[in-house]
């Protein structure tokens, strides 16, 4: 389930490359087919890394933004706190930027969906300098790829 998931999980919290003037967001993200590299462990997930190209497309005020990028994940090993971590830059249309970090985890009884949550953090353009949350619902993973649906929120 895991390989699965990675496969698309590319990070989500692009969406942040919006405008500052706003504090609060929605998105939905898609991620391309995971390239994988390493691991250990039974099935060799441990410690395996992946990359993958990511698009995001939201909401911010009423406003319509695209951004991509892409994303770094690691699956961690059993009882870790996460079930794989994910780091993510992107660049937005309006020349904002962001990078964003990842805690994903596993939802109970159901097939290749993940719940993440994590920060961001702007990187340029209007939002350079702002910090803020982000959470992400992973769903639709697949060997070809993931969506996810999120929000984020500046904290300033």
């Amino acid at each position: 389930m895991k390989k699965l998931v990675f496969r698309g999980i590319a990070v989500v919290g692009l969406v942040m490359a919006t405008g500052a003037q706003a504090e609060s967001w929605t998105m939905d993200v898609s991620f391309t087919p995971a390239n994988w590299i390493g691991g250990v462990g039974p099935d060799n997930e441990w410690g395996r890394a992946g990359t993958s190209e990511i698009t995001v497309n939201g909401q911010l005020e009423g406003q319509a933004f695209e951004s991509r990028g892409t994303c770094a994940f690691m699956d961690q090993p059993p009882n870790a706190l996460f079930d794989f971590h994910m780091t993510c830059q992107d660049q937005a249309t309006d020349g904002n930027a962001s990078h964003v970090l990842f805690g994903c985890n596993a939802i109970q009884g159901r097939e290749r969906e993940y719940s993440c949550v994590g920060g961001i953090q702007g990187t340029a353009g209007q939002i350079q300098g702002r910090q803020g949350s982000v959470t992400m619902h992973l769903h639709s993973i697949s060997e070809s790829g993931a969506s996810g649906t999120g929000v984020g929120q500046w904290f300033e």
